[in-house]
């Protein structure tokens, strides 16, 4: 909870129970020094906690990058705090669900969703799918995948890119259209008052 205070987090950090120190470790308001304790937690999902939380300074989560096990560093590539450094080094992770994560992080640098379009594994390229809607050329591109559901995943984010841009030039023409009618009405105001 956001609205925790900063001594019971203290005290959940220090219990022997694991489930208080991954609440701890999840939680929004927890400072950065007790996130780089519960980082070297024994208990996995406590680490998992500390690698999800949004707070985690940087250099924590590239430290957690580097652990051993792939849920953890899944969780660091799933987090939106991760630098683009990080992704790009987990975008080469051994790991399916790791690559998967990075896929669909909305943090996700260009070069990293252009390597995962690539992967062997369809989840991960269905992932980069997902998360590449601004780039016409790189959904394209994924729109002819040997994969149907990454095809199919391609082409709804195309049709929905295409809808936003016909929507932003109709509006575009409406702000036009308003504009000169509002010049119009000044100048015709102007008329109107004689003059001065």
């Amino acid at each position: 909870h956001p609205n925790t205070p900063l001594e019971m987090l203290e005290k959940w950090a220090r219990y022997e129970d694991a489930s208080l120190r991954r609440g701890a470790a999840r939680n929004d308001m927890t400072p950065p020094r007790l996130l780089r304790r519960l980082a070297r937690d024994k208990d996995t999902g406590v680490r998992k906690g500390a690698a999800s939380n949004p707070s985690a300074p940087a250099a924590l989560l590239k430290q957690l990058a580097d652990e051993e096990l792939a849920r953890v560093r899944g969780m660091v590539a799933g987090n939106p705090s991760t630098s683009a450094e990080v992704l790009e080094h987990l975008a080469h992770d051994e790991s399916l669900k790791v690559r998967q994560e990075v896929a669909g992080n909305s943090s996700a640098p260009p070069g990293a969703l252009k390597q995962l379009m690539a992967d062997e594994y369809s989840a991960v390229r269905q992932a980069a799918a997902s998360n590449l809607f601004d780039s016409v050329e790189v959904l394209e591109r994924f729109g002819g995948d040997t994969d149907k559901l990454v095809r199919c995943v391609a082409q709804r984010r195309l049709r929905q890119r295409r809808a936003v841009a016909g929507c932003l030039a109709q509006l575009q023409g409406v702000a036009g259209r308003l504009d000169s009618l509002v010049r119009a009405f000044e100048e015709s105001r102007k008329e109107a008052a004689g003059p001065q």
